[in-house]
């Protein structure tokens, strides 16, 4: 932690999740939840499209089993716009009320570039409460 002093005020959260991690910050206006995700790749099978379902469900379970007055998590979602993750990762923003800053923000942004330069895509994202 680079500000030992804030240490009092964060916890780390239990997630059981190899995909995510986060910590509860402690604030005047209550605690807010700060995520790490690494969802599944698409490989076109029906495992990685339950696996996504799964991983969105959990992401939202650690948040609401929580204190948190507010909730960000942050990562890579692997769901570029128009792939078939990118329906899922809509309806679940829709049915938890969550803005993802990203796209509401930015325009015509990249978050990865393969190695021969050729292609790139936007698979990161930040989503908020």
């Amino acid at each position: 932690m680079y500000r030992k002093a804030l240490a009092g005020s964060i916890t780390v959260v239990a997630c059981h999740e190899p995909r995510m991690c986060a910590i509860k910050v402690t604030t005047d206006k209550g605690p807010i939840l700060l995520t790490n995700v690494y969802m599944p790749s698409d490989t076109s099978d029906d495992y990685t499209y339950a696996e996504y379902v799964d991983m969105c469900t959990k992401i939202v379970t650690v948040f609401t089993d929580s204190d948190a007055v507010a909730f960000v998590a942050a990562g890579d979602f692997n769901c570029r716009s128009g792939s078939r993750f990118s329906k899922i990762f809509d309806q679940f923003l829709v049915q938890n009320d969550l803005v993802c800053i990203d796209i509401n923000h930015l325009d015509s942004v990249f978050t990865y570039v393969s190695d021969d330069g050729q292609r790139t895509s936007w698979i990161d994202h930040i989503i908020c409460s």
